[in-house]
């Protein structure tokens, strides 16, 4: 059969506004079978569905609005979320209205994975999302085969890796930054029933990651580590400017992470290869200190 109908990934809407500048995303059904045979018989013959727990995951660049609209922890929703797929037309370009695909749930939530950023290169952020049944047996997912797409958003924001500090102190010649958000999730049902009701976590334990040209910072560290004291220790993502490249330092436009009063910052792997500077690893553990949010996340920071 001839090739008549191709689709590309288009943007998610929540109720909480449109994620935008999606580079990737996955969508899992989660269907858990059951198949069985017994007695000694070679092939199976019982099929059925044990479970369904669909999800998907989703990358983007707009950091700071995605930040900003879904907040940064955990955010769950109780109205529809849109996944949408965009029809590309036979004659170029996308086709027109009511020719694009929708997956839809109207029950769920959405937990930040992971960020990464790196030197010369964009800053993408990594979440995960769970449609869940209001009831355990009305299906959590439904799917529309001839929608439009809504008005999409412009693509109007870039971040990069920005500097970082311990406990006051620069960290030199910068070369990533990632960050695991640590949110160990609960997706449960019960009753026997096919789809699982009941999302939220049990654990939150965020983890930074940097690199750096720098391996000396093992003399700030120690060969063992050091714990976070009274000066914060913060880890930036620079803005970047479409017409000058960076927006200034100064300017209030830039996402900042904040490790307040605890935490533990030790040495990681030192990668050595021929023809190849020296990179030194910095894993950072953010503590509960009873007061403070263990990883405080700022939109509108300026660089200081």
């Amino acid at each position: 059969m001839a090739v008549s109908n191709l689709y590309k990934l288009s943007v998610i809407v929540t109720p909480a506004g449109q994620i935008r500048q999606l580079e990737d995303r996955s969508i899992d059904p989660g269907v858990e079978e059951l198949v069985l045979k017994g007695d000694g018989k070679i092939s199976p013959q019982f099929f059925s569905v044990m479970e369904q727990r669909p999800m998907f995951r989703f990358s983007t660049t707009a950091i700071a609005a995605t930040l900003t609209s879904l907040g940064v922890g955990f955010y769950t929703f109780s109205a529809a979320v849109d996944l949408y797929m965009a029809q590309l037309s036979a004659s170029g370009g996308l086709s027109g209205a009511g020719a694009h695909k929708r997956i839809t749930g109207t029950k769920g939530c959405l937990v930040p994975r992971r960020l990464r950023a790196s030197h010369k290169a964009p800053a993408v952020i990594e979440y995960d999302g769970y449609f869940l049944s209001t009831d355990g047996v009305a299906a959590p997912i439904s799917y529309a085969g001839a929608v439009s797409l809504p008005a999409l958003t412009v693509a109007d924001q870039a971040f990069t890796l920005g500097p970082a500090s311990i406990n006051g102190s620069a960290l030199a010649a910068v070369e990533s930054l990632e960050i695991d958000f640590g949110f160990g999730v609960l997706i449960e049902g019960g009753n026997g029933e096919v789809y699982p009701t009941f999302g939220g976590y049990e654990e939150r334990a965020p983890v930074v990651i940097v690199r750096t040209k720098d391996p000396t910072l093992l003399a700030a560290t120690g060969v063992m580590g050091l714990q976070q004291n009274a000066t914060p220790s913060v880890f930036y993502l620079r803005k970047m400017d479409p017409a000058g490249g960076r927006i200034a330092n100064a300017t209030a436009q830039h996402v900042k992470f904040t490790i307040t009063a605890a935490g533990f910052h030790r040495p990681g792997g030192i990668e050595e290869q021929d023809n190849r500077p020296t990179e030194a690893e910095l894993i950072s553990r953010p503590l509960d200190d009873g007061t403070n949010d263990i990883l405080a996340i700022s939109t509108a920071s300026a660089i200081v």
